[in-house]
């Protein structure tokens, strides 16, 4: 990320500044508003879960949290400047460092994205996880992880019960791996990720 704002800047400063004062002073003159931005970037990155893995997050919400990351960076950043030197930045390089950083930080993390689906599509970097209960609930749930396999998911197994209900998942490949009570056995001797439990609160709060 401090890289891409580091490509935008010096973009914005090429591109706003004037030629007779040169790259290199105005790239100096600046350097505050570059090291404020990428201090408070982090704070907005966090603030929107880009540092988390998101698996399951589309395209476009990726998009709208790097959007709201970046604007309320460089404005914030800003008001930063203008209240400790007095000095608002200049229009033409707040203006083209905004559009820059957006647009290269869009797509850096897009590229990461669409890398990332691609390498869990072909059964890289997944996670394992285990379904308690098979009813309608689960059934969905299966049917959504194995029609998006860039979300990189892998269904150990699910646990259940009753042998009736048994094939409602069998018929999906996905294996049975005991009743319910093998579930701390099963946590203990497997690598599993992630638990989803589709049970009926009513019927199964214990």
């Amino acid at each position: 990320d401090s890289a891409c704002i580091l490509l935008a800047y010096s973009a914005a400063i090429y591109l706003s500044q004037p030629s007779i004062m040169g790259f290199h002073p105005a790239f100096v003159a600046n350097l505050a508003y570059f090291v404020i931005f990428v201090l408070v970037w982090c704070g907005a990155a966090a603030d929107q879960r880009l540092f988390v893995s998101r698996r399951d997050d589309s395209l476009t919400t990726q998009l709208l949290s790097i959007l709201k990351a970046v604007v309320s960076s460089l404005v914030f950043s800003g008001f930063v400047i203008g209240f400790f030197t007095r000095q608002i930045p200049d229009r033409d390089f707040f203006v083209l460092f905004g559009a820059f950083a957006l647009i290269i930080m869009a797509a850096f993390r897009i590229t990461i994205r669409l890398t990332l689906w691609d390498l869990r599509r072909r059964g890289y970097n997944y996670r394992q996880i285990l379904i308690i209960g098979a009813n309608e609930r689960s059934e969905r749930l299966v049917e959504i992880i194995q029609s998006h396999g860039q979300y990189g998911y892998h269904i150990a197994g699910f646990l259940e019960d009753e042998p009736e209900r048994l094939p409602i998942l069998q018929k999906y490949q996905v294996a049975h791996l005991g009743p319910f009570c093998d579930l701390e056995r099963i946590l203990a001797n497997r690598v599993i990720d992630e638990v989803y439990i589709t049970l009926t609160v009513r019927s199964f709060y214990e």
